[in-house]
């Protein structure tokens, strides 16, 4: 084939691309969700939704993805984790060291086994807002005990003070959440409340929701949002997949 013809079709390609990116960089709406399969070009999108902006955040949930969105948005935007962004508000707002053990809540199941004789799930507690359960007063008094916080509860306690004290919630100029299909109720009631102060841009793929099963996620959270009859988010879809053209 003609290298002309041939570059004239990747041009045409980029374009028709690009437009889905612009129409979400350009939508005057805070509240943003985009659903896009791998390979549609969301890094991508973040970039240009970041560009040009200060005093950002991104967050995503596992430490392997902070690093590879660290890389691919070095200045442009503070990459966290959920609880790892949770750990920083917590010092913040409360000007003391926080300290955290992962396997703090596994530690507080086997102590209630010993001294309660109750096996509790304290996770899936804390994942899907089971506030009112009166083992979560066990679970307070034994954090308090150890003088660590667990991965759930860290970003648990950080939604609660921030549901108390809704002036204290941080203000970004952008917020962009990705892979969105995989955050439980918890994580979701931090990330509203972000976005009551900051324009916020969800990003993920119901088709690849893999965390179900390890801390109650739901794709229901990011299927919601897009068929809301509200319309509180405006949404938008990345078609193009530049890893199979097929698709």
């Amino acid at each position: 084939m003609d290298n002309t013809v041939q570059g004239d079709k990747y041009a045409i390609a980029h374009s028709e691309r690009q437009k889905y990116v612009d129409a979400v960089v350009g939508a005057r709406m805070d509240k943003k969700l985009v659903v896009g399969g791998p390979g549609t070009g969301k890094t991508h999108l973040f970039k240009a939704v970041l560009q040009g902006k200060t005093n950002t955040l991104t967050l995503t949930f596992v430490n392997a993805l902070v690093a590879d969105l660290s890389l691919e948005l070095f200045g442009l935007s503070d990459v966290k984790t959920l609880h790892g962004f949770a750990r920083s508000q917590l010092e913040r707002v409360t000007g003391k060291s926080v300290k955290v053990f992962p396997k703090l809540s596994e530690v507080i199941k086997e102590d209630a086994g010993v001294l309660t004789g109750n096996e509790i799930d304290f996770d899936y507690l804390f994942h899907n807002r089971v506030d009112g359960d009166t083992h979560l007063d066990f679970y307070k008094k034994r954090k308090g005990y150890y003088g660590h916080y667990g991965f759930s509860d860290l970003v648990y306690a950080a939604v609660l003070y921030f549901e108390r004290h809704q002036d204290k919630i941080p203000a970004f100029a952008q917020v962009v959440v990705d892979e969105f299909q995989d955050f439980n109720a918890l994580e979701v009631s931090l990330i509203d409340l972000l976005a009551k102060k900051s324009p916020v841009l969800l990003a993920g793929d119901d088709d690849q929701a893999l965390y179900e099963s390890l801390k109650c996620a739901s794709a229901k959270h990011i299927r919601e949002r897009h068929t809301e009859e509200s319309a509180t988010y405006a949404c938008f879809t990345l078609p193009y997949c530049s890893r199979s053209t097929r698709v």
